[in-house]
């Protein structure tokens, strides 16, 4: 069972003032300013630059390190030519990037190859039998995309074989450079790029806006990785993603694959929002590359056969079924293996192994514990010399610096903040889980294991409308780092005594507070029927939102959390 940790809900103390100035000055109401603040808005120029989130906002190319010399050579392969071999990675921001480059570059004249490496059988990022059968090929140059920082020895191979190669990735840098023609990478040490953050879809873009003048015409496709790959959605991120949305949006109908998609996925004919795309559209996209080769996922995005669009459609979405199959059958194993490995009164976090798991499904189980226990989670799956591992984080934890302390034991790492993959030799797997057990314990303190809840503001059930609803959409798109914005109610009882459990897990009822009634839904929160119906009073914090039944559209509260009411 998860932790009961007593969960700890975050308000920020509201500046009245500031949140005036700024919501008058775009025509909005006094709590939009307080959202804004809360997100580092500090000004009336910076609310209106935020919620218009214009392309006149993204930022010089140029000012990535390398990014002439990728521009020259990339030009001189063009017009000589060349042969390019764009090589991504199997998820969804190594697949967008792919797309991307391969559409633009045609449309240069050029007609790159494309390769997705197969995660079960090549593993993570450049190796030496591709590069080596790229040479037989003719292949001259070698464009990476979500991938190459680690690929050291591979990129020196290429070399060897008269193989350049321009890197186009965005993962912490493991010390020196690989010896590329170019890396291009926001996260370079004393790199003068103002944003940091970037996708790797998002470098993809920067490279072929230098190379022709002009953002790329597929903004859709960097909506797609931007938004999958969970980078923060503020700056260059938030203004790709929103005009990339906009694009998908728009009156036009939309590419074969990406029609395709929504149809599977449930989503003809809707309005697709950042949700939809990480919810529903990538992990379809996604789940080609976690049971073997990502290719699929970049041939739907590319072609324009509508027959082949639909079969390719269909096939990710019966990968996506089986990968949520898979991904059951690890979790109630995992979660076994956590009922009698783990003490959360000892342990700052959770490292497990099995032979049977999958390692292409492993990372999603990972995020599961660590919602459920509220500790960084790292799950191996493990080969009889080797295992291929995912880890996942809490706030308190940058897990790639954790890695890096005690690397001693792990044959190789590699990723974000968040989220990281690592290969141990199975004969150090319990040195491994002890030492990233004594990191935890030395950066984090027992208050960072508690599990938190946020809203931006209070208000008063009266407080809101349609209006605030409309309203919120400026904030959007949402996702990491620019949440979808909540709001606490404090002191509301339940209208009437109905409370309805729908399909044993979702809470059906309606709040109370003064004379305000309305309507509230809480997602897979059964366990609160009980308080509910015993307390009084209570407290909650949820997402106001449009709700359409039947023709008529009202306003719910979405719920985050439920409390007893605290008079503090």
């Amino acid at each position: 069972m998860p932790v009961e940790n007593e969960k700890v809900w975050e308000i920020p103390r509201p500046n009245k003032e500031v949140a005036t100035e700024i919501s008058a000055a775009i025509g909005c109401l006094p709590v939009i300013g307080q959202l804004l603040l809360n997100r580092g808005v500090e000004s009336a120029e910076g609310a209106a630059a935020f919620c218009n989130a214009s392309l006149d906002g993204l930022h010089d190319p140029f000012l990535l390190d390398d990014m002439e010399r990728a521009v020259a050579r990339l030009r001189r392969a063009i017009s000589c030519r060349e042969k390019i071999l764009v090589f991504g990675d199997y998820d969804v921001d190594g697949i967008s990037g792919t797309a991307l480059l391969v559409r633009e570059l045609d449309l240069l004249g050029c007609s790159p190859y494309y390769y997705i490496p197969n995660r079960l059988v090549e593993g993570y990022g450049l190796n030496k039998e591709r590069i080596a059968k790229a040479s037989q090929e003719g292949i001259n140059l070698i464009i990476t995309v979500d991938n190459g920082m680690s690929s050291h020895d591979e990129v020196r191979y290429a070399a060897s074989l008269g193989i350049d190669v321009i890197i186009c990735d965005h993962h912490e840098p493991d010390g020196n450079l690989p010896a590329a023609v170019s890396v291009l990478n926001p996260k370079r040490e004393n790199s003068n790029y103002p944003f940091r953050e970037l996708s790797g879809v998002g470098v993809a873009l920067k490279l072929l806006t230098a190379l022709s003048g002009k953002l790329p015409q597929n903004l859709d496709f960097t909506a797609l990785g931007t938004i999958a790959d969970i980078v923060p959605l503020v700056d260059e991120n938030r203004i790709l993603a929103r005009a990339g949305l906009d694009m998908i949006n728009a009156d036009g109908k939309p590419a074969a694959g990406l029609l395709e998609l929504f149809r599977v996925s449930g989503l003809e004919g809707k309005r697709i929002n950042s949700g939809n795309v990480a919810f529903q559209l990538a992990p379809r996209l996604n789940a080609a590359g976690r049971l073997g080769s990502g290719h699929l996922g970049v041939q739907l995005l590319l072609t324009t056969s509508q027959a082949l669009a639909q079969r390719i459609a269909r096939k990710l979405d019966e990968d996506n079924r089986n990968r949520q199959a898979i991904e059951m059958e690890i979790l109630a194993q995992a979660l076994e293996k956590v009922e009698n490995e783990f003490d959360p009164a000892r342990d700052f976090s959770i490292v497990l192994s099995d032979s049977r798991w999958h390692p292409g499904v492993i990372g999603i189980v990972a995020s599961k514990i660590v919602e459920l226990y509220h500790r960084p989670a790292i799950l191996i799956a493990m080969g009889d010399q080797v295992g291929k591992g995912s880890a996942r984080s809490i706030r308190h934890l940058h897990m790639c610096d954790a890695l890096r302390q005690c690397q001693q034991h792990l044959v190789g790492f590699g990723g974000h903040r968040f989220a990281a993959g690592l290969t141990v030799e199975a004969a150090k797997f319990s040195l491994y889980r002890d030492a990233f057990e004594q990191v935890c314990k030395g950066k984090l303190m027992e208050q960072d294991l508690r599990p938190v809840v946020r809203a931006d503001a209070t208000l008063a059930l009266d407080e809101i409308s349609s209006a605030l609803i409309e309203q919120l959409e400026l904030l959007a798109p949402f996702g990491n780092a620019n949440p979808t914005p909540a709001f606490a109610s404090l002191g509301v009882s339940v209208a009437g005594s109905s409370v309805q459990v729908l399909r044993g897990k979702h809470l059906k009822f309606a709040v109370r507070q003064g004379k305000k009634v309305l309507p509230a839904i809480g997602f897979r929160m059964e366990q609160y029927e009980h308080t509910l119906k015993e307390r009084p009073l209570l407290d909650i914090i949820y997402t106001p939102q449009f709700n359409t039944y039947k023709g008529l559209t009202s306003i719910q509260l979405s719920l985050r959390d439920v409390r007893p009411h605290r008079q503090d």
